[in-house]
């Protein structure tokens, strides 16, 4: 799931949508309705479990009781500071539910991720743009796989670092005991930014992280 894109697929849906005026609503969110036929797009393991110079990926999880939060930090890289080209950040947050089947919501434990903390968002690294999947749909589920994209330069301190927050709450009634999670970051730039994105944020990780071999 969270080496998911909907790549070029979203533009072919439209096209054809587009040529059937009658199938495609007009007062409609397109990207919504788009998602019905997408969900999260093609899965891609290999962009899940391998990185390379520019792109990185680090994994968290945990277990969360109703009212509890996480709180990760992704460690940003320097060499993004000033740069202008494209970037992406892929977030993913999965968990197991108990499931409660007298309730049309079924999941009684609810868990998303968000940025609230100010001066400590998306906008950090790239403008806050939700790319694919709207992000009230993203949070239907038992999976919320958001992405982010942009270009504009961004500055930033050399230590600083992207917070993510996973919170649970009771959803379908009420929710005893804790849900296992897992959360996954992925930052990536493009080719024109021939950056060593991956070697400065396992650099910060080690330095924050005693790493048994």
């Amino acid at each position: 799931m969270h080496g998911a894109r909907w790549g070029g697929l979203e533009e072919r849906y439209e096209s054809v949508l587009n040529a059937e005026p009658s199938v495609f609503p007009r007062f409609v969110d397109r990207r919504e309705y788009i998602a019905k036929y997408l969900g999260n797009g093609i899965g891609d393991l290999d962009r899940s479990v391998r990185c390379n110079a520019r792109r990185v990926t680090l994994i968290g999880y945990g277990t969360l009781a109703d009212g509890a939060a996480d709180v990760f930090t992704f460690p940003l890289p320097q060499a993004l500071i000033g740069q202008r080209g494209l970037r992406i950040l892929v977030v993913t947050l999965s968990w197991f539910s108990p499931i409660n089947t007298r309730h049309h919501n079924y999941r009684r434990a609810h868990l998303w991720f968000n940025f609230p903390d100010e001066g400590a968002r998306p906008e950090l690294v790239l403008p806050s743009t939700r790319a694919e999947v709207r992000h009230r749909i993203a949070q239907r589920g038992t999976v919320q796989h958001e992405v982010f994209t942009g270009e504009d330069a961004r500055v930033f301190q050399a230590d600083a670092g992207l917070r993510i927050w996973a919170n649970c709450r009771a959803d379908a009634g009420d929710f005893e005991g804790e849900a296992p999670y897992c959360l996954a970051v992925t930052m990536e730039v493009g080719e024109e930014l021939d950056l060593p994105i991956y070697q400065q944020v396992a650099e910060r990780v080690r330095q924050a992280v005693r790493v048994r071999p």
